[in-house]
């Protein structure tokens, strides 16, 4: 299922330090399929982020050279898995080959569908919050808002209109998070629930 991350897509989640000018990147982790067939990485190539690195889950030999290849290419950064990972420990990859270089890292899943102005409104929005550690999109489906939604116990219920903030009763799926990559920030687990970390943002493998 397409998710599509509304242009209006950031909101406020938790706080904690100070920062004037970021750095933005992006990390897509892709499986088998070529990068310049997801949805994802082709919006975000258009976007410009400082970097743009693509996780290749693919277990496809094919598939991971054309990749490779096509970042060396077109500039972007280029990593395998060496075969289905998941999503959470190609997430953590990302954040061990980023962190030290960027301040902020978006992270998508391949088929989520970014809005034009994505890199302008997250520019904007941490221009507004400089302590903001989290950054979670309005995220919709054909119907209505996905994501985030509230949670009560195992059971998860949409939103019937959009929150002011984000709670502890809220849970978030992980494509189109935005974290910063510094210490003592916020993190998720594959369940898309936002955690405090005391070092570094990992998700739960």
């Amino acid at each position: 299922m397409l998710q599509n991350l509304t242009d209006n897509a950031f909101e406020k989640a938790n706080r904690s330090h100070n920062q004037s000018t970021p750095v933005i990147g992006a990390v897509v982790v892709i499986y088998n399929r070529r990068c310049d067939e997801s949805a994802s990485f082709v919006k975000m190539s258009q976007n410009r982020p400082s970097v743009l690195l693509l996780v290749d889950n693919s277990t496809d030999e094919e598939t991971v050279s054309y990749n490779s290849r096509y970042c060396f290419e077109n500039k972007c950064e280029y990593t395998s898995m060496d075969g289905n990972a998941g999503l959470s420990r190609a997430y953590n990859k990302a954040i061990r080959v980023l962190s030290g270089r960027i301040d902020y890292l978006i992270i998508l899943d391949d088929d989520t569908i970014v809005p034009d102005q994505l890199m302008v409104r997250l520019e904007e929005e941490i221009q507004r919050f400089p302590d903001t550690d989290i950054f979670v999109p309005l995220v919709t489906d054909q119907k209505s808002l996905l994501s985030p939604c509230r949670r009560r116990g195992s059971l998860f219920f949409r939103l019937r209109k959009r929150p002011d903030t984000f709670t502890s009763q809220m849970s978030a799926i992980n494509s189109g998070l935005v974290i910063r990559l510094s210490k003592k920030t916020g993190a998720t687990s594959e369940t898309g629930i936002l955690a405090r970390t005391e070092d570094s943002p990992h998700f739960d493998e």
